[in-house]
């Protein structure tokens, strides 16, 4: 095995890259077939040893299941050194139709999200796709291509008619194969003010039309005219902006998409046509501007998985959501904007994020409704004042992360939120408690990793008592400035590897340095960072 893995390194030429992508290779294979590896090495590079890269890259294309080639080609839309949102990507696979739900052992339905994270996985580990970021939760949360991978990619995904990569000015110039091109990349760095219309009726088959813009600009798209490309399945507008800020009324007739992103395009109206898109999957309407107004457009949007609204929008009748049994994820709803029957279940849902308008400083009980009808989510926000939390029956049991903001807890949340078994990140930030004490107990918060206290103003006093939290590697202490002093308890957390703490005052950071009285609390932890703590 020794001999056969210097002899292949020495194939590679000592490239670095084409040593990794092959090894990635490799390590899909058995050790007995790692001899027919090097017979297909030695025959790639044969007739030109001097494009050793280009065709160990090859090699490793050839190598992947059909069912990874398309997914591996589809990378080529994005730009050089673009960090490709993992959720994003997976879910313009889906879009696409790459990816189809499967059974496994034991009769578990896979999602269609978990294949896809699987294929990325996949990949990565195939080397011909790298690791970004990492979530907090362990997932993979951002990607990217090396630069010559990408070259690679982009050549072979022209090469195979699977895409074209342009902007404006030489899609006008360029008439070679229009009619066939499937997806359709555009970037978009002009300087003009506004950007004519593409002229949709050359690209009649178009799946897949991304734009790519950047997120500071004066760019303004006058209307599309979406209904020249009714076979589109993905269309991602991120960051561009239309006249006027009204989406044109022909986005109705993309009666195909399945992904439709729409962040940060200032639109201020969604039309109502779009509730003609009953195959949507996901839909991304996120934004900062105030008060885009939400037409009561999903009733019938029944395949719909992935829900993102603004976060201040407007509705003249609460939105319809109950149809919605496939949704996993529903982020920045207002709960006094939905219509939940009291029997209603989202059996599906994985990801809610709750919110409300900032000046808006009531209670009701909608938010325990929505939290009790969640019984899989395993990732919350509430953004929100609730004054009291649900009980813990009533949370999910595969909760796993969990945010508070603005919540105005009048109660120790502690007691709560640790019998919480599968929690594994909380942050209570910023008035989420307004309470002075903060008790956590003995076997409390069981597979608890990180723990964020930012902006909790009253908090005095945090006791941690011993056996609490046994699995807590970050803690992150920030602006919480009448906390006198971290728990005498934390010296028992073994596990701790790094201690963060920002914006605190200097007394409390002169108790923890070298030689202060509380350094016996913090002496353990590997990783102890300070932060603009000099406040007196």
């Amino acid at each position: 095995m020794e001999k056969l893995g210097k002899e292949m390194i020495g194939y590679c030429g000592g490239l670095p890259l084409a040593i990794t992508i092959l090894g990635g290779l490799l390590a899909a294979k058995q050790i007995e077939e790692w001899e027919d590896v090097l017979r297909r090495v030695k025959s790639y590079l044969y007739e030109q040893p001097d494009l050793r890269l280009t065709k160990v890259m090859g090699l490793s294309y050839d190598d992947l299941p059909c069912h990874l080639k398309p997914c591996f080609l589809y990378l080529a839309h994005f730009p050089e050194d673009f960090e490709i949102p993992r959720k994003e990507l997976t879910r313009m696979w889906m879009g696409e139709g790459f990816i189809s739900q499967i059974q496994r052992r034991g009769g578990r339905e896979d999602t269609m999200e978990d294949v896809g994270e699987r294929y990325l996985q996949e990949l990565v580990q195939r080397c011909m796709v790298q690791v970004g970021k990492n979530g907090s939760l362990g997932k993979i949360r951002t990607c990217r291509i090396h630069d010559l991978m990408r070259e690679f990619c982009v050549l072979k995904a022209q090469r195979e008619n699977f895409l074209q990569i342009t902007n404006i000015p030489s899609m006008e110039e360029s008439n070679a194969r229009i009619g066939k091109i499937r997806r359709l990349a555009i970037n978009l760095e002009s300087s003009d003010n506004y950007l004519e219309g593409i002229k949709f009726n050359k690209y009649p088959y178009l799946r897949s039309l991304l734009y790519f813009v950047p997120h500071d600009n004066n760019l303004y798209l006058k209307e599309s005219h979406f209904k020249k490309i009714r076979l589109l399945r993905v269309l991602n507008l991120e960051n561009c902006h239309y006249y006027c800020g009204n989406l044109p009324d022909d986005v109705g007739y993309l009666i195909h998409l399945r992904f439709l992103s729409l962040k940060n395009t200032k639109i201020e109206i969604v039309p109502s046509s779009m509730g003609n898109l009953k195959c949507l999957e996901t839909l991304d309407l996120r934004s900062q501007e105030y008060g885009m107004k939400v037409p009561n457009v999903f009733k019938n949007m029944k395949q719909l998985r992935h829900l993102y609204l603004p976060i201040y929008y407007q509705v003249s009748e609460k939105l319809e959501l109950s149809n919605l049994h496939y949704l996993q994820t529903l982020v920045n709803v207002i709960p006094e904007s939905i219509h939940i029957p009291s029997s209603f279940i989202f059996n599906r849902l994985r990801s809610l994020r709750t919110t409300t308008f900032l000046n808006e400083w009531e209670w009701d009980s909608d938010v325990v409704q929505v939290v009790s009808s969640c019984p899989d989510i395993y990732k919350l926000n509430l953004h929100r004042l609730i004054k009291k939390l649900p009980k813990a029956h009533q949370f999910s049991p595969n909760l796993a992360k969990l945010t508070l903001w603005r919540t105005g807890l009048e109660e120790d949340p502690m007691a709560t939120l640790e019998k919480l078994s599968n929690l594994k990140i909380l942050r209570l930030l910023f008035n989420s408690f307004l309470g002075k004490n903060m008790v956590c107990s003995q076997r409390g918060f069981p597979l608890l990793q990180s723990l964020v206290l930012s902006e909790l103003r009253y908090l005095e006093e945090w006791k941690v008592y011993e056996g609490a939290a046994p699995n807590l590697l970050h803690l992150e202490i920030r602006e919480c400035w009448c906390l006198m002093t971290i728990p005498d308890g934390l010296s028992s957390i073994t596990t701790l590897q790094k201690l963060e703490i920002h914006d605190m005052p200097k007394s409390f950071k002169d108790r923890l340095d070298k030689g202060g009285p509380d350094f016996y609390k913090v002496q353990h932890v590997p990783s102890l960072v300070f932060q603009q703590c000099d406040r007196e």
